[in-house]
């Protein structure tokens, strides 16, 4: 399946060879996830680093990795390296959700939270808005898993309607399911 590719370079010039090789790099993560459906990739240059930032959309998933380094090609490898292990571990944890028969979606939804308390002296000082498709809290659980966040805003697909799903210190998941 060709992967649709997006790449813009800030302070240095996408080159033939540099497309040619980041579309190698990308066609073998097919190995690990064959329905990734884009990668967004954004080249930087700044004095001496390298900085490389990649996204994946996948039917699951979007996954996101940066990496820096005073070269190039060695910062994508290394972002190509760390897609390659969360793809993997995606895929490892489906045929291990599947073998144990342990859902992720249960243990969020039996550690929900019990109330918020916000300070009157913080502002917003950053606003985020995307459009995500509806997902099972499994689903959520298992992207938020790959995810250096938190927490996840999602669509609860089953409940209709919003749900925060957050990675409690225990190491489980907690899942906000406000009702209105």
């Amino acid at each position: 399946m060709a992967v649709k590719m997006n790449v813009t370079g800030k302070n240095i010039k996408v080159t033939n060879a540099i497309k040619e090789y980041l579309e190698e790099k990308i066609t073998k993560l097919e190995h690990f996830n064959d329905h990734i459906l884009s990668a967004n990739v954004i080249l930087s240059v700044e004095k001496l680093r390298h900085i490389v930032e990649v996204t994946l959309q996948t039917a699951g998933s979007t996954l996101h990795v940066s990496e820096e380094t005073d070269d190039l090609y060695k910062s994508i490898d290394a972002c190509m390296d760390i897609m390659a292990r969360k793809l993997k571990k995606i895929k490892d944890k489906s045929v291990d959700r599947k073998r144990n028969g342990e859902s992720l979606g249960e243990i969020a939804e039996s550690a929900l939270l019990e109330g918020v308390e916000i300070s009157s002296g913080h502002h917003v000082v950053q606003v985020d808005r995307y459009v995500k498709k509806p997902m099972t809290v499994d689903e959520a659980a298992l992207e938020l898993d790959l995810l250096d966040n938190d927490f996840l805003v999602f669509f609860n697909e089953s409940r209709q309607r919003v749900n925060v799903i957050y990675r409690r210190k225990d190491g489980n998941f907690g899942l906000i399911d406000p009702k209105f």
